[in-house]
């Protein structure tokens, strides 16, 4: 029996390009907001680029996870497990490893000679680039192990996998009527248990 036709849903299209447009607004923000982040500048009154960003960083990545999902559900619809995983992988798996080796360098090692951590050519850092996992701006580790603001991509790989089951699952009409029951449940862990914040939440709210 053939796949159904795929349709185009415009507003959905849109919804990603205006969150896409926010998160970049929002790491311009963080440069000069009171946060942690890797360079900064404090020069400025950060009064309302405070309120912006706090604006921005408590709907932006969890809307982001929720238009995943959407995808996950449509591309589930017309492609096979194993075909889903496999597109996955790529899809996700090979810019996280861009991300990994050759943007995430760069980044860790501006950071480190910043903040007075490192002192050095680029080329002399690149070895050290090796030494220990970056868990948090400012720490010990260098290496982005999840990309650092790549770091979606690597849950979402990971998310995308593990909860093939569940979505096969609700794709089941007669399951449907569960996700009321299992979305508060979700929403109770998030608030009781926490794990590793990332992106503003802890990383269990995304599940």
């Amino acid at each position: 029996m053939g796949r159904g036709k795929r349709v185009r849903y415009y507003d959905y299209d849109w919804i990603k390009v205006i969150a896409t447009l926010g998160v970049f607004l929002y790491h311009c923000s963080m440069f000069f907001n009171p946060f942690p982040w890797h360079v900064k500048n404090n020069e400025l009154d950060t009064n309302g680029i405070l309120v912006f960003s706090l604006f921005l960083g408590v709907w932006l990545m969890p809307l982001f996870f929720a238009i995943s999902g959407i995808s996950v559900t449509y591309s589930l619809n017309n492609r096979s497990t194993s075909n889903f995983i496999k597109e996955r992988l790529v899809r996700l798996g090979v810019p996280l490893l861009f991300g990994i080796f050759i943007l995430s360098p760069p980044q860790v090692y501006i950071e480190r000679v910043t903040n007075y951590q490192f002192s050095g050519s680029f080329i002399n850092f690149i070895p050290h680039y090796f030494d220990g996992l970056y868990l948090d701006i400012g720490g010990r580790g260098n290496f982005a192990f999840s990309g650092l603001h790549l770091w979606y991509l690597l849950v979402l790989l990971v998310f995308s996998i593990i909860s093939v089951p569940l979505f096969k699952t609700i794709a089941r009409r007669k399951f449907r009527k569960s996700l009321f029951v299992l979305l508060p449940f979700l929403l109770f862990l998030s608030g009781v248990i926490e794990t590793m914040g990332i992106g503003g939440w802890d990383i269990i709210f995304y599940s």
